[in-house]
């Protein structure tokens, strides 16, 4: 018997057997602990990116509020003539009204107050009401001296939005706020191109899809005709003159030449009358929501430009300059009575 026990085929399948359970059990183990620890890492990760985001939505906050007192507040002392005489521009700030006699020789500038409609061809530049040589307004110059030499403008919808508009690159604040501190929701920028010698026919403003709200995380609430109607003016306000816009069109647009809901924006910036035609006829066709207001080549158009999912497709809200001879009543009548329809 003895020897039966101790031959050595079954020692070896005892010893087999014994070292099997336990390696086959610290494999298990060692799978869950990795399992665990990736959880955990995703867990620690994701709670530091919410943590990040709430900290920089808030650091948003205050710095918009610190910046939206000063800018009300400089507006009202230029409306009441408290700010210095002329305020100097910051140190590296190209100021487009510093060379007078260049805009004197743009011989086919004419005064906006005088521009006749042109129905072909290429539209006239067009001088800003009241500040021929392009002068920043000195509300603008205090607030580009005090926080940012980059802000360019101010844009208002209802009480959804009340924040700085930058202008440099198109890249600089795309995850930077009007400080030059990182922080991902950015802040609203203009496009780059955009001249101010004359006043620009179409001013593209960009913005992040903030799901907080935040930025133009809101745009997609002009697709419920409720919104669109109770804020269809809006208020654009740039460093040379006031603005207020009526809201036309707003939709998911391709940047991709031949889709069906392909629009050309460099058309659209363009003084081209028939490129520009096309492209406004384009938004109109192509809206999600749109609203029964007349919008031709020679308006100035507003375009408020946000990502969507689709890296090829832009959210787009589109409004045009109230003209002189309308009122606001009369256009957000309009839009109403388009909606009722």
């Amino acid at each position: 018997m003895s020897s039966i026990n101790n031959h050595p085929s079954n020692r070896r399948g005892k010893k087999t057997h014994f070292h099997y359970a336990p390696k086959e059990k610290q494999k298990q183990q060692k799978l869950l602990l990795v399992g665990v620890f990736v959880c955990l890492a995703a867990l620690v990760l994701g709670l530091y990116h919410i943590i990040r985001y709430a900290g920089e939505h808030v650091a948003h906050q205050q710095n918009t509020e610190e910046i939206r007192d000063a800018y009300y507040t400089a507006r009202q002392d230029e409306q009441n003539g408290e700010l210095p005489g002329q305020a100097q521009n910051p140190e590296g700030v190209d100021d487009p009204g510093s060379n007078a006699a260049a805009l004197q020789a743009q011989a086919t500038a004419v005064p906006a107050a005088t521009a006749a409609p042109v129905r072909s061809g290429m539209l006239p530049l067009v001088h800003f009401p009241g500040n021929f040589n392009a002068k920043v307004r000195d509300s603008f110059q205090v607030l580009r001296l005090s926080h940012s030499p980059d802000i360019m403008g101010w844009l208002k919808i209802g009480t959804t939005l009340d924040e700085p508009v930058v202008q440099k690159d198109n890249t600089y604040y795309l995850r930077r706020d009007y400080k030059g501190n990182d922080n991902n929701n950015g802040t609203l920028f203009l496009d780059e191109g955009t001249q101010w010698k004359t006043r620009p026919y179409t001013l593209m403003i960009y913005g992040h899809n903030m799901k907080s709200g935040a930025m133009f995380g809101h745009l997609k609430s002009y697709e419920k005709a409720d919104y669109f109607q109770d804020h269809a003016i809006i208020t654009f306000d740039n460093a040379f003159e006031d603005g207020r816009y009526v809201v036309f069109a707003v939709g998911t647009y391709s940047l991709k030449n031949g889709h069906d809901q392909y629009v050309s924006l460099s058309r659209l910036d363009s003084r081209d009358i028939g490129g520009r035609e096309k492209e406004i006829r384009q938004l109109q066709a192509g809206a999600v929501k749109k609203a029964n207001v007349d919008v031709q080549a020679e308006d100035q158009l507003l375009l408020l430009i946000t990502c969507v999912d689709d890296d090829n497709e832009r959210r787009i809200l589109a409004a045009r300059r109230v003209r002189e001879n309308e009122t606001e009543q009369e256009l957000i009548r309009q839009v109403r009575e388009g909606f009722a329809k």
